[in-house]
């Protein structure tokens, strides 16, 4: 905040590492960055108006949705396929049990004469 130039304030953070588990390294921590609320809501309104900009223009193709509004994040997405698939998986437990069941008891026909 005393800096000559005035404005450093802006872009200014302070770090905290937090460990991931027993740190015996430097790779061990997370480094979190708590950044001004000022500088979170420019950036956010930045964001907003840019991502106007871009969608009007049609400057993203369809692959790209990093700045697309109302798009799932990485992380999300993440969730949402672990789900999925923990959801699979146990159909598929599920339908082996009794394909299992069917195959190894005995099959009874009656013939209706």
């Amino acid at each position: 905040m005393g800096d000559s130039n005035g404005d450093n304030w802006f872009y200014t953070g302070i770090t905290y590492l937090i460990p991931k588990s027993e740190p015996t390294k430097g790779s061990d921590f997370r480094p979190i960055t708590c950044m001004s609320n000022l500088y979170k809501l420019t950036t956010k309104c930045v964001i907003q108006v840019l991502q106007l900009i871009v969608e009007k223009r049609g400057l993203l193709s369809e692959n790209q949705l990093g700045i697309v509004r109302k798009v799932q994040g990485a992380k999300e997405q993440a969730l949402l396929n672990i789900a999925i698939f923990s959801t699979i998986r146990i159909n598929f437990i599920l339908l082996g049990w009794m394909l299992k069941k069917l195959l190894t008891q005995p099959i009874i026909i009656t013939l209706l004469v």
